[in-house]
């Protein structure tokens, strides 16, 4: 017989191939348990029973409307301009963000879907960028900022100018080379020099250490998402951060 865990609550983060699964505390909301894989029947093997189950999703099957263009009866054209040609094997979702005035129309691999509802019944289901983009610019400090989260080989991040979304898109990561990349190619989309611009970052990549070290010589304005003075460090730390962003 299943083990009722009623104290706890899961999150679950799943971007392309990669599954983070978060244990929190319901009543301090402290992060108690997780693991990173890229099985997802690897996450849904436990036998606890927990209080709520919250599923944040991300892939590239997404597209971005203004609230005061979107029309539900033209979902379908919206949605041919990103998603796969296999729409059969998706169920799609439309999230508002009323703070941006915005829509996210996304995709979720209705196997993936399936199987989490036969194993947690009444789990809620969201767009990781909904959380994302509203965390990111509630955020303290500067007006202008590029705000990045590592999902292991996934980097999703937002760009937001005189305090207004710009910009929201994801890449595949496989090098510290990749990550400066992209985020000097954010800090040329802004059209400002690099000390108007806040860096704030974290979330679990395998070479963070070594990134960080190298953003530091073209960026003078840059902030971990996870304070620096926290005594936790590695694959903890990023997890923790990945937690805060989507909280």
């Amino acid at each position: 017989m299943e083990k009722l865990v009623e104290e706890k609550e899961l999150l679950l983060v799943i971007a392309d191939s990669y599954c983070f699964k978060i244990v929190r505390s319901v009543g301090t909301k402290q992060v108690v348990m997780h693991a990173v894989t890229s099985s997802i029947e690897e996450i849904l093997n436990d036998k606890v029973v927990y209080s709520g189950v919250e599923v944040k999703y991300l892939t590239s099957n997404y597209t971005i409307v203004p609230s005061a263009l979107y029309n539900e009866s033209h979902k379908e054209s919206y949605l041919n301009y990103s998603l796969s040609n296999e729409k059969e094997l998706d169920s799609y979702m439309t999230t508002s963000v009323p703070s941006e005035k915005v829509e996210i129309l996304w995709s979720i691999d209705h196997k993936i879907e399936t199987k989490i509802i036969q194993k947690y019944k009444g789990a809620g289901f969201d767009s990781l960028l909904n959380s994302f983009i509203t965390n990111s610019i509630t955020q303290q400090g500067l007006p202008n900022k590029i705000v990045s989260l590592f999902l292991s080989g996934v980097l999703v991040f937002i760009v937001v100018v005189d305090g207004k979304l710009q910009l929201v898109n994801k890449f595949e990561v496989t090098s510290v080379e990749d990550a400066l990349y992209y985020h000097l190619l954010l800090l040329q989309s802004t059209g400002l020099e690099e000390q108007e611009v806040l860096v704030q970052t974290g979330g679990v990549f395998a070479q963070m250490d070594e990134f960080m070290e190298k953003l530091e010589g073209y960026f003078s304005e840059i902030k971990r998402i996870v304070d620096a003075d926290k005594n936790v460090n590695g694959i903890e730390k990023g997890i923790l951060e990945i937690e805060k962003s989507l909280r």
